[in-house]
């Protein structure tokens, strides 16, 4: 049994066969405004550095078609990827936002148990020296 191509291969693949051809034929609807047209290369460019997201609309000015990428069979892989990415990314802001307040609780509550401590000794040691001057007199 031959192993299977792992994603990477696959796109590489994908865009190898898209850079064959290097027209500007791709038009994307971005808020409401036409930018383009773009080569293939060029809109995979575009897409990995998160100026066109899946959700974008796109046109072949050859044929005519126009759907949103992530609909494209040539360039929805590269949009999933870079959306996952972008997950990735933002999973790891998130974590490190807990961790960060985490942390703030955690030197809260250690300075709050710290100045309990010593409130304690202090009233302790207030009490101490009014017991042993009133022994004195």
């Amino acid at each position: 049994m031959a192993p299977q191509p792992n994603v990477t291969e696959l796109l590489g693949a994908l865009k190898a066969r898209l850079e064959s051809d290097p027209r500007p034929r791709y038009v994307v609807n971005k808020d409401k405004m036409d930018h383009g047209p773009f080569s293939a290369v060029e809109l995979l460019q575009q897409i990995t550095t998160n100026s066109f997201t899946g959700d974008h609309i796109l046109r072949d000015e050859l044929s005519g078609q126009s759907h949103a990428i992530s609909e494209w069979p040539e360039f929805a892989p590269f949009a999933e990827q870079v959306a996952l990415k972008r997950e990735v990314i933002a999973e790891k802001k998130a974590v490190a936002r807990v961790e960060q307040a985490e942390k703030k609780a955690g030197i809260a509550k250690s300075s709050l148990g710290v100045l309990l401590v010593v409130a304690i000794g202090a009233g302790a040691a207030l009490w101490f020296f009014q017991v042993r001057g009133s022994r004195k007199r």
